[in-house]
């Protein structure tokens, strides 16, 4: 499963870039800064999740973006922030997940989940750089063995 960078991303040139520099997120409702893992607007109390898609944040409203997109079901487990569809409960980081910890184990659960924070940065990275990002899936194309997996506790394998 391949998931690319949307088309209407502009890669700076290498010229442009500046070592360091982090984009800005803004709430959609006030423009307020927001972090990159924010959920919800300290200024408006919008409910915000972050679209792949727009790259950039967007305001739920009843649970749904305007789009329709809704928030990823790893948001309570693993403070996931990205919208997803409504027929794919995992957005395309949380899919990349190969296994995570079992329910019971509070002390994995809390690594799963930053390291989780750590992967959506670095998927945010790969598609500023306008680099592919490939699945685990080799029937479609994917490379075997090339998903997250956890070793922190019994698991629960996604298939």
């Amino acid at each position: 499963m391949t998931f690319p960078a949307p088309a209407h991303v502009r890669v700076p040139a290498q010229r442009d870039r500046v070592p360091g520099d982090v984009r800005a997120f803004t709430c959609p409702d006030c423009s307020s800064l927001v972090p990159f893992e924010g959920t919800r607007c300290l200024v408006s109390d919008s409910d915000l999740g972050y679209s792949r898609a727009d790259r950039g944040m967007l305001v739920l409203r009843d649970g749904r973006t305007d789009g329709g997109l809704v928030r990823c079901v790893n948001a309570g487990i693993a403070a996931c922030n990205w919208l997803t569809t409504p027929d794919r409960p995992l957005c395309d980081c949380c899919a990349l997940t190969r296994t995570r910890p079992a329910d019971g184990d509070t002390a994995a659960l809390a690594t799963f989940a930053r390291t989780e924070a750590a992967k959506r940065r670095l998927l945010y990275q790969l598609d500023d750089l306008d680099l592919p990002v490939v699945g685990r899936d080799a029937a479609n194309g994917g490379i075997p063995g090339a998903a997250w997996p956890s070793t922190c506790s019994p698991a629960r394998t996604r298939t």
